[in-house]
């Protein structure tokens, strides 16, 4: 995160903690000097990053988009797509490029937990693994491609090297 302008806090400094998109807003109403809204999700980071607040300005984030829904904690990262599931240990694979789902039943079952107890708590609550089956396919399309599937259908469509090439069924 980049951040300029007059607030109380030091410069050139690298603020290592994971934040959210949801926490550059709220932070940004704060430096508005406008007032908070109640609406607003994210935290105000400015004690952060001005050294008032130690730690990290969260436990765990979660987010959804149609079919994704993810939780990071820690170094953990569990992602679901439709009926499928990733685990990620992202000190170690920052690409995440290896699923360690099925070494770790334990890490995963606590991180869906969370992610399925704050989606109940969202308005409205989400069904937040209920998804259309279009949405499922094309989840599964982007994250199940490999580099030489790529290649192979960009070279069908007449793309190259220029990324994904969505094709039906």
């Amino acid at each position: 995160m980049l951040c300029r302008g007059r607030a109380s806090f030091p410069g050139g400094q690298i603020y290592r903690h994971p934040v959210i998109t949801l926490d550059v807003a709220t932070t940004a109403v704060e430096l508005s000097g406008l007032p908070r809204d109640p609406e607003l999700d994210g935290v105000n980071l400015i004690p952060f990053l001005s050294g008032r607040e130690k730690g990290a300005p969260h436990d765990a984030l979660m987010w959804r988009w149609i079919s994704q829904a993810a939780i990071r904690e820690g170094k953990w990262k569990l992602l679901r797509g439709g009926e499928r599931e990733y685990l990620f240990d992202l000190d170690a694979d920052k690409e995440e490029k290896k699923n360690l789902l099925a070494a770790n039943p334990e890490i995963a079952n606590h991180l869906r937990n969370k992610l399925s107890a704050w989606a109940g708590e969202l308005k409205p609550p989400a069904a937040l693994f209920i998804f259309a089956r279009i949405c499922r396919r094309a989840f599964r399309r982007f994250v199940e491609f490999d580099s030489s599937t790529r290649a192979a259908r960009s070279r069908k469509c007449g793309i190259l090297n220029r990324g994904s090439c969505w094709l039906p069924d």
